[in-house]
């Protein structure tokens, strides 16, 4: 069903006031605002499940339009008395997320090299001055389907996880993070690869 120009009107305002509503809100709640926690699949899918603050009177319903798009589904939605929102994403492709209007600013890419696997995440910050250095600000996890090799800093890389933990203000110092992760592909399993033909002999009858 095609949405109505007032109910785009209202996500594109929405879209653009996000920002900033997160970055006061983050500022004003303290420890543990924002935090994000990714599964990795092997074939390219995975979830993430997010926190973060929101303005107060805010429900489900509009923070699900803010999170959902094509290949993006919302497995659960909660909103706290806090005005903090716990959601649970679904993604057929991790790719699919910069489509949601809350991660708009976030692109994230898989490449290989060699016969390593590669996630790159690029994120465009809101790009304001902080004066208050202990304000603690995203925290980033990621689970991978095989050994992590590498991570960029200052990820702290344990087996097949990477944790990324920034204060906000060195978060907000950049205009632009890119997290690169480096990790060993798990081989392909038994049900994508190519089984050899199979081929049937007919024994000819005897005269």
């Amino acid at each position: 069903m095609r949405a109505s120009a007032s109910e785009s009107l209202v996500v594109r305002v929405v879209g653009r006031a996000l920002p900033l509503l997160a970055f006061a809100a983050i500022a004003v709640c303290g420890v543990g605002c924002l935090m994000a926690d990714g599964v990795l699949d092997a074939d390219g899918g995975g979830t993430l499940s997010v926190v973060y603050p929101v303005p107060p009177a805010t429900t489900e319903v509009s923070q699900r339009s803010l999170l959902q798009a094509q290949g993006v589904t919302v497995e659960s939605l909660t909103i706290s008395p806090e005005h903090t929102a716990s959601a649970k994403l679904r993604m057929a492709d991790v790719s699919a997320l910069g489509k949601t209007v809350v991660f708009k600013d976030v692109k994230v890419t898989r490449s290989t090299e060699g016969s390593n696997g590669v996630l790159t995440i690029d994120i465009t910050t809101a790009d304001k001055a902080l004066k208050d250095k202990d304000i603690p600000g995203p925290k980033i996890g990621i689970t991978f389907p095989g050994k992590v090799l590498e991570a960029s800093e200052p990820g702290v890389v344990a087996g097949n996880h990477v944790q990324w933990n920034f204060p906000l203000s060195e978060f907000l110092s950049r205009k632009s993070w890119t997290l690169k992760v480096r990790y060993e592909a798990p081989p392909p399993s038994a049900s994508t690869t190519t089984s050899p033909a199979t081929t049937s002999t007919t024994v000819p009858k005897a005269d």
